[in-house]
């Protein structure tokens, strides 16, 4: 009885979504795969102020993404809605990473003509986020490190890219996409910066430097160190403080370094300068066609963006066998 119940669902479901329609990342959908064997999660998806959330949720929440448009001072931003806050429960830690899918995809649709941007003050770096505290997952649940993960989506082939021209370089004539750049490039530089690598573990094994981002700009040797070479420079003028303006400065006089940050621009090579989206909604599908159930409040643009996931067809239009036994239900 099982069976039959599992295999008319299914014949439901694809007749919701169409065949062959989940195309879904395989690390996503082994995540999800993880959640969907606890049970069969409520996705809750809605509007705080100007905020969205998206959260999942096995009787208690296990993970929620809050993300909201930019404001002036960042910029346009093609219209991209930026991260603000996410986490997951350590029993989860792949959760985080579902509602981050979710939204790319919701916010790709038409109705939002958008995507998602990392928070354009502080993104979270294991060269920057050293501290203790922070590190403590058993404490506080999965921090993870959101480098990473715009890193991967960097590289995605089944993910929309968008450049974000950093505002002050006018790498485009289009003001329409000009966006802080917040810690953009003082995390690229870290990424590709063997020395400053180097530097912060010396530091971090004489505990000397219990978080890069707040101690980084009073460290004596970092300050000389920056007077030589202008990476070091960006990495100091970056974390706090007026970003923008050491940006433009230290370019300004650094042409070579210009060309570099625009070639390596132009290559999709700097992740937090991008904004992704996708057009179709692989993820949403392939939750709900294995019981995930979605949680939505009433509004216009969520509720068009998933349509039909939100609104299933009645069973007698979707050509389903009707000789059942008197009392069974699906």
């Amino acid at each position: 009885m099982k069976e039959i119940r599992r295999y008319i669902r299914n014949i439901i479901l694809e007749s919701i979504s169409g065949p062959g329609s989940f195309s879904i990342n395989p690390k996503i959908k082994s995540f999800c795969d993880t959640v969907l064997s606890a049970g069969n999660p409520i996705i809750k998806v809605g509007k705080k102020g100007v905020k969205y959330f998206i959260s999942i949720n096995l009787g208690k929440e296990i993970a929620v993404l809050e993300f909201k448009p930019t404001t002036q001072g960042e910029g346009n931003c093609s219209g991209a809605m930026s991260v603000k806050w996410t986490t997951s429960s350590p029993e989860f830690p792949g959760a985080a990473l579902i509602c981050y899918e979710l939204a790319i995809e919701m916010l790709g649709q038409p109705d939002f003509n958008s995507g998602l941007i990392s928070d354009r003050v502080e993104v979270s770096h294991p060269m920057w986020n050293l501290s203790p505290v922070y590190l403590n997952t058993e404490k506080h649940g999965d921090k993870g490190f959101a480098y990473d993960i715009w890193k991967v989506y960097a590289k995605r082939p089944d993910v929309k890219k968008s450049l974000l021209d950093p505002l002050g370089f006018y790498f485009t004539p289009d003001e329409s996409d000009d966006c802080d750049a917040g810690s953009a490039f003082a995390l690229w530089t870290l990424e590709r910066n063997q020395d400053y690598q180097q530097f912060i573990k010396q530091k971090r094994s004489k505990k000397e430097l219990i978080d890069f981002g707040f101690s980084f700009r009073d460290d004596e040797e970092a300050k000389q160190r920056a007077k030589q070479d202008p990476l070091w420079s960006i990495a100091r003028s970056s974390k706090r403080g007026n970003r923008r303006a050491g940006f433009n400065s230290i370019i300004q006089n650094n042409p070579e370094l210009l060309a570099k940050i625009e070639s390596e621009w132009k290559a999709y090579g700097i992740p937090l300068m991008i904004m992704y989206s996708k057009d179709s909604l692989p993820t949403w599908e392939y939750l709900v066609s294995k019981g995930a159930k979605i949680d939505s409040v009433k509004i216009p643009k969520i509720i068009s963006a998933l349509g039909s996931l939100l609104k299933p067809k009645p069973v007698e239009n979707i050509g389903i066998i009707t000789d059942l036994p008197d009392g069974f239900v699906p």
